[in-house]
């Protein structure tokens, strides 16, 4: 993904009612209002398939193909992405799993985890980056544009971000995937700091 080599809580809202005043018709109302919240702040299977796709073409497609991902696609950077990929010497990525996902209106912002697959190594480097999905025309992107978000939005986008951070501080299963990270990093750690430098040094 874009920002995969640097790695918002969604809080559920709960209505507290007092139940001695407003009976079971209160009660049946908040859960209907978090049934709702649920469904809005769910990944639809689509969605999911969106970014999974995006991940398994990664390495394999080319700039052209994978710029039409996101919303900006002048703006997407991909030739900076692929350049990294190959000093790394990654050879797939694919999407673990989605957290946290919050919504509103056209915007959908999440923690991602995938692993990635480096050339010669048998086991995959876990990783986390927040990602924004955006839909234009019934269709799903990734944010990389934020001229063409409205003050609302933007602050919506914002504040969600600052809580995924939040999340991936103090979620065990975020946590675990650091672990298995932080462990992948000290074991290959000659091979990670060689592509670090190649990558440095084709960037000058």
């Amino acid at each position: 993904m874009k920002n995969f080599w640097f790695k918002i809580v969604l809080i559920g809202v709960v209505v507290f009612g007092v139940f001695m005043l407003f009976g079971c018709g209160s009660k049946d109302k908040n859960q209907s209002n978090n049934n709702k919240m649920d469904k809005e702040n769910s990944i639809k299977p689509e969605e999911k398939k969106f970014i999974s796709i995006y991940y398994n073409d990664e390495v394999s497609k080319d700039e052209k193909y994978l710029s039409k991902f996101y919303s900006n696609p002048q703006s997407s950077n991909i030739s900076y992405i692929k350049k990294k990929l190959n000093d790394f010497g990654i050879t797939k990525m694919s999407l673990i799993d989605l957290y946290n996902v919050n919504s509103k209106s056209r915007l959908k912002v999440m923690v991602s985890a995938f692993n990635v697959y480096f050339k010669g190594i048998n086991k995959p480097r876990p990783d986390i980056e927040i990602i924004t999905l955006i839909n234009k025309n019934n269709s799903w992107y990734f944010l990389n544009d934020e001229s063409v978000l409205n003050a609302d939005e933007k602050k919506w986008l914002d504040s969600k971000r600052e809580k995924e951070r939040k999340f991936i501080v103090t979620n065990s299963n975020i946590q675990n995937i650091f672990k298995l990270n932080n462990s992948f990093d000290i074991e290959n750690r000659n091979y990670m700091k060689n592509c670090q430098q190649k990558f440095l040094s084709d960037a000058n």
